[in-house]
């Protein structure tokens, strides 16, 4: 009788250890799932679809302005768009996008919501926080944490701006990718093919990365002058 007791405790305790172990893959899973990719060619990646947004915004406001739609001595503008993507299972599928805008002409807010693309690709780089408002929820599986990442554009008459933040968990975190991002877009100018172009010169000259407590920013000011010149060149 105590042999087969024995043998039983033995088998629970297998079950017991095996049930440990499935729990820390689980977890090591989640780990994984939810870690930024900073590899060099993801954050290239990133770098060049900034760059591409920003050209395709700039050139759609040029064929407004030459279609007499949009004019930079009247027309100003202010909006943002924030993305978030559940947590722990950033490729779950679940997402959402809001827009919010402000004095924003009807033929010009197609082309600022395309913002919320390169603002989804950069949410990825973002830790996994408390979501402010309603949770996900798909089936049984509810997600009341997210990866997010907001971009605010707007232009007042005497400066265009784009700002796109990224909130992490602490600021050593936000130190860390700054860094990461901050080489990307070094490499990205320094290539031959885009030194000789003029917006990504124009780009590099008035785009600024930095990180102030648990966010990092990607900043890019035109003055007007600027502006006006890079819409003369896009119109041609």
């Amino acid at each position: 009788m105590a042999g087969s007791a024995s043998a039983v405790v033995a088998q629970q305790a297998a079950a017991m250890t095996r049930n440990f172990e499935l729990s820390d893959e689980i977890e090591k899973k989640d780990d994984l799932d939810n870690k930024p990719d900073h590899s060099s060619e993801n954050l290239d990646q990133m770098v060049r679809q900034y760059s591409d947004y920003l050209e395709a915004f700039f050139q759609d406001i040029s064929d407004l302005q030459s279609a007499g739609d949009f004019d930079l001595a009247y027309d100003t503008f202010q909006a943002s768009v924030i993305s978030n993507f559940s947590c722990p299972h950033p490729n779950s599928g679940l997402s959402s996008s809001s827009f919010r805008k402000h004095k924003v002409d009807q033929k010009l807010e197609p082309i600022i919501r395309k913002a919320s693309l390169v603002t989804d690709k950069f949410a990825g780089l973002g830790d996994c926080l408390p979501h402010k408002g309603p949770a996900f929820s798909t089936g049984r599986i509810g997600y009341n944490r997210v990866k997010n990442s907001k971009t605010q554009i707007s232009f007042d008459g005497i400066e265009f701006v784009n700002r796109l933040s990224i909130p992490m968990d602490e600021s050593i975190q936000a130190g860390i990718v700054f860094a990461h991002l901050d080489s990307a877009f070094a490499r990205f100018w320094s290539k031959p093919e885009n030194t000789d172009s003029r917006l990504n010169e124009t780009l590099r000259e008035n785009t600024s990365l930095n990180f102030l407590g648990n966010q990092v920013f990607i900043i890019t000011r035109l003055p007007r002058a600027a502006l006006d010149e890079l819409l003369a060149k896009e119109a041609k």
